[in-house]
């Protein structure tokens, strides 16, 4: 129920639009999160369950509501005439399956979860091609990325042309000069061979990110058989900055997939745990600390082997960098590494370091963020994490610490944070009820009787 209370609150940074009360939010799901790090199970039955539940529907028609009547979906061209009808009649499709059918028990519920993830992607489609040129630079870094690729050219050496005037606040000096910019594409290679196949198909390369949104519910959807994970993964796709993020072309829908995918594979296939550390980890350079988190569920999952299993994610992540790198050592660095460190403070930012700086330089101020997300790390390492929940509470937790005092943070990085946190609401109590229809069998009795809620899940 609190993580739910946390995802709630992270994601309405988007749609307020004052600084101030977003970063207050934030400031709540990450004290939230907290809460649950340092108090990991919460005593509840069925009738605390239920009351989950309910919640957990609540919140999914609450950012329902604010996904629909948020200026920045308005701002997304919907169109006018006709058009306006295609996106309400999507919103009421989706509200019914969401509210409503994915509830039912047996098949019916898992079909309405389908079909809700199904109705996401076409209506997510439709708003990507109400929206073909998004004026933002990481469509043009990845557009052209991808271009440069698929002709031969090394796209981590390229300059492009900026999109902004001379000596923009948005770059350092360093890496401007002349109307171009002297970095290639920013993001690590696995983030532009994610995105290649539907620039290929599409000349539009949001298409992969709208799939890895749906895939990802789909996978937090299935972590366990229980109506929790449907529920948790309604409260991913319908987070109010669900279709800003996808407009905008960020790549955090690929990072919430490798995440989704990792926790699937440490729930459901054990076995292919490694390789799926390996593609997280290559996914973005901030993942890199999660190599070191991950480290308490390997053990428990591979006592005698868990040192060969990081290795395996660490090559797997290297393996797919080193092509790359060869390529052009040079423009690889500053691209993916020193670019990072380079990147100027931003005022508007949705951090406590935006709001106390203001419009002043930070200084030594921008290494809190760092310091914070180190004790942060600290704590989730002292509490736990030897259990894909309790890593994924982990990670919201130690990245909702860095964000928040970061010198840029927006709504990408927190939609990161939310994918987490529904993955740990998936997954947490196992030991819970399948799903509505358990709840609803009568309460065995007389000797040797078993509760419903002390029976194995099903599969």
């Amino acid at each position: 129920m609190i993580l739910t209370l946390a995802v709630v609150a992270v994601g309405l940074t988007l749609p307020l639009i004052s600084q101030t009360l977003e970063v207050s939010l934030i400031g709540v799901g990450l004290l939230l999160t907290a809460l649950v790090v340092v108090v990991p199970r919460w005593p509840r039955g069925d009738i605390g369950h239920r009351l989950m539940i309910w919640v957990m529907r609540i919140a999914t028609a609450a950012e329902l509501a604010v996904l629909t009547f948020s200026p920045q979906v308005r701002h997304m061209s919907i169109g006018h005439g006709p058009s306006t009808y295609v996106f309400w009649v999507g919103i009421v499709v989706i509200a019914m399956l969401a509210l409503v059918l994915i509830d039912v028990p047996g098949p019916i519920g898992r079909a309405a979860f389908l079909a809700l993830v199904a109705s996401y992607t076409v209506l997510g489609a439709w708003m990507i091609s109400q929206n073909p040129h998004p004026m933002i630079d990481v469509f043009d870094f990845q557009q052209k990325g991808a271009a440069a690729l698929l002709h031969g050219v090394d796209p981590f050496s390229l300059h492009y042309k900026s999109l902004y005037p001379p000596g923009s606040p948005l770059y350092s000096p360093e890496v401007q000069a002349n109307g171009f910019l002297k970095f290639g594409f920013p993001y690590p290679p696995l983030s532009l061979l994610g995105i290649l196949p539907s620039y290929v198909l599409f000349g539009d390369h949001r298409y992969a990110q709208l799939a890895a949104v749906a895939l990802s519910a789909l996978l937090i959807g299935h972590l366990t058989p229980r109506l929790i994970s449907r529920r948790a993964a309604a409260l991913l796709l319908l987070t109010p900055a669900s279709f800003y993020v996808l407009i905008s072309a960020w790549t955090e829908p690929l990072v919430a997939l490798a995440l989704s995918a990792m926790l699937f594979c440490a729930v459901r296939a054990p076995r292919y745990l490694p390789v799926a550390l390996g593609l997280l980890l290559g996914m973005k350079q901030y993942l890199a600390p999660l190599a070191l988190l991950a480290i308490p569920l390997l053990r428990r999952q591979r006592p005698h082997g868990w040192m060969r299993a990081l290795v395996v994610s660490l090559a797997v992540a290297a393996l797919v960098a080193v092509p790359f790198v060869l390529w052009d050592p040079g423009g690889f660095w500053q691209s993916v590494v020193r670019l990072q460190f380079l990147q100027p403070y931003r005022v508007d930012s949705r951090s406590f370091l935006a709001l106390l700086v203001g419009k002043h330089q930070p200084g030594a101020l921008q290494w809190v963020a760092f310091g914070l997300a180190g004790g942060a790390m600290l704590l989730v390492l002292i509490r736990g994490v030897a259990t894909p929940a309790r890593l994924a509470v982990g990670v919201a937790f130690v990245y909702l610490a860095f964000f928040a005092f970061s010198k840029q943070s927006f709504m990408n990085y927190y939609y990161f944070c939310i994918a987490a946190l529904c993955a740990a609401l998936a997954i947490d109590d196992a030991s819970e009820p399948a799903d509505a229809e358990q709840l609803s069998r009568p309460v065995p009795r007389g000797p040797g009787a078993q509760h419903p809620a002390a029976a194995p899940p099903r599969r």
